[in-house]
C-alpha cells in the first residue's frame, strides 16, 4: 500500500513540475496560469483519481472469482459424494488439450486455487469442463448444473443487495 501511494505520489509532483514549466510558455501571464491550473488539475486527477476505479475493478474479479470458487467446491463435494460427471476431468483434459489442465495426477479436479494461478486461462478451463458436464443445459441433475444453482443458493442474495446498495449511496 505505502509503496503504491509513494509510486503515486512521485508521478503526481513530476507531472506537476512538467505543469509549472507551462510558465515559461511566451504569452500572457493570465494563459500561463490557466495551463498551469488544467495540467496539474490532470496530473491530479491521474495519480488520485483512478485509484477507486482500480479498487471497484478488482473487487469485481474478487467476487467473481470467489463465485467460480463455490462452483468448484460444489462439483467436488458432489462427485465425492457419487454423483458421476457426464465427462471426468481427466478425459475433459485429453479431449481440450490447447486449454489449462484442470485434471490433478489422479484424474481429479484440481484445486481451485491451482486453476486460479493460471489465471483467466484456468478458469475458463474450468467453466468449459463445468459446461460439458450440464452447466447451463436442461439436465438439472447434473454435476455442472447442481454446482452452478448451489453456488448461487450459496451465495444468496449478495448481488441483489450489492445493486440496492447504490440506490442509497445518492
Amino acid at each position: 500500500m505505502f509503496d503504491e501511494r509513494n509510486k503515486k505520489l512521485q508521478g503526481f509532483v513530476f507531472n506537476s513540475v512538467l505543469s509549472a514549466g507551462g510558465l515559461v510558455v511566451p504569452g500572457a501571464v493570465a494563459g500561463q496560469v490557466v495551463w498551469l491550473a488544467v495540467t496539474t488539475g490532470f496530473s491530479a486527477k491521474d495519480a488520485f483519481g483512478s485509484a477507486e476505479a482500480t479498487r471497484v475493478g478488482k473487487l469485481n474479479a474478487d467476487i467473481g472469482n470467489a463465485t467460480l470458487g463455490r462452483q468448484h467446491t460444489f462439483a467436488q463435494m458432489l462427485m465425492s459424494n457419487g454423483v458421476t460427471p457426464k465427462v471426468t476431468p481427466a478425459d475433459f483434459q485429453a479431449a481440450e488439450p490447447q486449454l489449462v489442465g484442470v485434471a490433478n495426477e489422479n484424474g481429479d479436479l484440481k484445486p481451485f486455487s491451482e486453476l486460479l494461478k493460471q489465471g483467466n486461462r484456468g478458469l475458463e478451463a474450468f467453466e468449459k469442463w463445468a459446461t460439458a458436464n450440464g452447466m447451463g443445459n436442461a439436465d438439472r441433475l447434473s454435476v455442472g448444473n447442481l454446482s452452478e444453482v448451489m453456488a448461487g443458493w450459496f451465495e444468496g442474495s449478495q448481488t441483489r443487495g450489492m445493486l440496492r446498495a447504490g440506490a442509497y449511496d445518492r
